[in-house]
Parts: C-alpha cells; sequence; structure tokens
C-alpha cells in the first residue's frame, strides 16, 4: 500500500521545475569585460567634462553655455558607439567559421563559451541513444528467496524477453506486483499502429510494458 504525500508542485518533480524555472542566467566572460569596460568609459568621459568646465569655464572665467557643445562633441567621441556592432559581427564571424565545421550555434554568446572549451563531449539522437527510456533489468524477489531476472523489454509489442533467470509469473511473487504498480501508478499514453507505437510521457513510459496488451 502507498501513501500520497505531495503532488503537483508540492512533489519532488514539480520542486525540480521550479528549481530549474528560478535559476537566473549569468553573464558570459565577454558580457562581464564589456559591462566594465563601459562603466570605465563612462566614468573618464564624465571625469573628462567636468575637467573641462573646471578649467575652461571658471579658471578662465569664460561662459559655460558655449562649452556645452564642445563637452557633448567629447562625450560622443570618448564613448565608442560601434563597439557592440563590432563585438556582434565577430561573434556571428565565428558561428559562420563553425558552421562550415557543421556546427549550429543558436545563440551568439555560445560562441564564446565554445572557444572557452578544450574537448566536447556530444551525442546525436539517433546514434547512441534513441531518445527513449526503457526498462532492461528487473529485480524480482519472492518470499522464499531472492528472485533474480535480466528482463528484455519491447515496447513496441511489450514482450518480455528473459535474458537471465524465469521467476514463475505468479500471484505470490513481485512481478505481478510491479506490473499493477507501473500501470495505476502512470501517466504515459502508448498509440500503436502496425508499424510503429507513439508514446507521450518520456519518464513513465520505461514501466508501461506488457499490461498495456492485456
Amino acid at each position: 500500500m502507498g501513501f500520497i504525500t505531495a503532488v503537483g508542485s508540492q512533489a519532488e518533480s514539480g520542486n525540480i521545475a521550479r528549481l530549474v524555472g528560478q535559476a537566473e542566467r549569468t553573464a558570459t566572460p565577454l558580457e562581464t569585460k564589456l559591462d566594465t569596460l563601459s562603466k570605465v568609459l563612462i566614468g573618464n568621459t564624465l571625469g573628462l567634462t567636468t575637467a573641462l568646465f573646471v578649467t575652461v569655464g571658471l579658471i578662465r572665467g569664460e561662459a559655460t553655455g558655449p562649452l556645452l557643445e564642445p563637452s557633448v562633441a567629447l562625450a560622443n567621441a570618448a564613448i565608442p558607439e560601434g563597439l557592440s556592432v563590432v563585438v556582434t559581427r565577430a561573434l556571428a564571424y565565428g558561428r559562420l567559421r563553425l558552421a562550415r565545421h557543421k556546427v549550429l550555434i543558436k545563440r551568439l554568446s555560445a560562441v564564446e563559451t565554445l572557444g572557452d572549451s578544450n574537448v566536447i563531449f556530444t551525442d546525436k539522437t539517433g546514434t547512441l541513444t534513441e531518445n527513449r527510456i526503457e526498462v532492461f533489468s528487473l529485480h524480482l524477489p519472492s518470499p522464499e528467496q531472492g528472485v533474480y531476472a535480466e528482463v528484455w523489454i519491447n515496447l513496441l509489442t511489450h514482450e518480455l524477453t528473459f535474458l537471465r533467470g524465469e521467476p514463475t509469473l505468479s500471484e505470490t511473487d513481485g512481478f505481478s506486483q510491479l506490473v499493477q504498480l507501473g500501470v495505476l501508478c502512470n501517466n504515459a499514453d502508448v498509440t500503436i499502429d502496425t508499424q510503429q507505437s507513439r508514446e507521450l510521457g518520456a519518464t513513465e513510459i520505461c514501466i508501461q510494458i506488457r499490461p498495456c496488451t492485456q
């Protein structure tokens, strides 16, 4: 007998989803350096503009009105307005070079991340993985003695192949209870036709096995 203590966002899976949603995006090293550079340039520009007013306007006794135009021109010249364009073009060129090596980049900031990487371990679905989870091994204990069976499960035909051991599939062993729990406590959906099966629920579909055909 099982007891439900939490559902939805209060359950462990919901808690994980909530933590993932609350994850904050951190700035990349390039963004941090550009932010620091912008602050330095703004500080220097304000310092030069203030020095211009003090030295020329107050010390020499000239009116501050005519000094406004050269101050604005100085601020405009000190701040590199094309810096963002240059950085974007550099990252776009890096993405183009990666595309020539059959690497697709969705976000330009990923180019910088790849540039800091030495070794990349990756896999394409269909080579090492099949984009689905399958139950391969079952541990089936019995009241009398520990019974272990290694089972291969075909999700398309829902057939079981015992690779090691074959316990009696009766009501007395744990197999029937495991099957019942796998069906009743399951939100996955399986639609089967003559050629293929359509599966919904990547995690729980792995235990949606032979009982589907019964």
